[in-house]
Formats: C-alpha cells, sequence, structure tokens
C-alpha cells in the first residue's frame, strides 16, 4: 500500500534560484540535487535546529535532530506521482542499507513546482528491490 504523501509548498522566491542553479528538464542529476536541496527545506519547516549531512557512506541526506540520526535516499521526479518504474538504486551499498531497514526512501514529486507532494517508503512495506542488470555504453574507438 502506498502511503499518504505530504504536501510542501515553497514559493517561488525559494523555488527560482534553485531552477537557475539546476536547470531541470532532462537533467537526471540536476532534478537529484534539487530533490535533497528540497527535502532540507521540509525538514528545517518541522526541526527548525536539524543539522544535515551529505553523501556519507552512501546516504544521500542524513538528519541530525534530537540526538537522532535519520538516513534517506532521496529521489526526485517532475512526474507527478511516485513513478515507481523510474525510481532506481545504483549501488550494492544502497541497496543493503534500505534492505535492512537502515534507510528510508524519501521520494519528492513534482520536482520544479511549488507544490511537491513526499511520500517515505519502507523496504518490505512500500517496495521491494529487483535485481536489474546495467551495462555502460561506450563510444567505439577509432578505427586505424
Amino acid at each position: 500500500m502506498i502511503p499518504e504523501p505530504i504536501i510542501f509548498e515553497i514559493s517561488n522566491e525559494v523555488l527560482s534560484p534553485l531552477k537557475e542553479k539546476y536547470p531541470l528538464k532532462g537533467k537526471n542529476s540536476h532534478i537529484g540535487k534539487i530533490a535533497v536541496e528540497i527535502a532540507v527545506l521540509y525538514f528545517k519547516s518541522i526541526y527548525p535546529y536539524a543539522e544535515f549531512s551529505f553523501n556519507v557512506n552512501g546516504v544521500d541526506l542524513s538528519l541530525h535532530c534530537n540526538d537522532t540520526v535519520r538516513l534517506f535516499e532521496v529521489k526526485g521526479t517532475e512526474d507527478n506521482n511516485i513513478s515507481f518504474l523510474k525510481l532506481k538504486v545504483s549501488s550494492q551499498q544502497c541497496h543493503d542499507l534500505l534492505k535492512n531497514g537502515t534507510v528510508s526512501i524519501m521520494r519528492i514529486t513534482n520536482i520544479g513546482e511549488s507544490i511537491m507532494k513526499i511520500y517515505f517508503l519502507h523496504y518490505g512495506t512500500h517496495f521491494v528491490l529487483k535485481p536489474e542488470v546495467r551495462f555502460s555504453v561506450n563510444k567505439i574507438a577509432a578505427l586505424i
């Protein structure tokens, strides 16, 4: 069962600089970076004195608050729904942390809009991890 989303709204004054810093359309890395910044804004709206660390031991975002640390794999999408088919975990380390419950997925939809939906997804409750083979695409070396 899918959890109910949390509706999170930011002003255009906050959104515009993010869109300038990370132009959207077609750049997954830009969408991901905006999603992490949105996640921080969301948590600061709830926990004003929280502290954060980024990309430590394969975890996108660590929330330090009230003597507790919560870990999140932050996944953004421009789509207006969770888009499970587009959700990918790239590393074995992240896979393992999600599977053992150490990390949750924070899925943020409607990236690039001022009103977003945030879903907190937990392995075994909201999703499973299905192995996929991935290959890199390389240019063919010039023939002599």
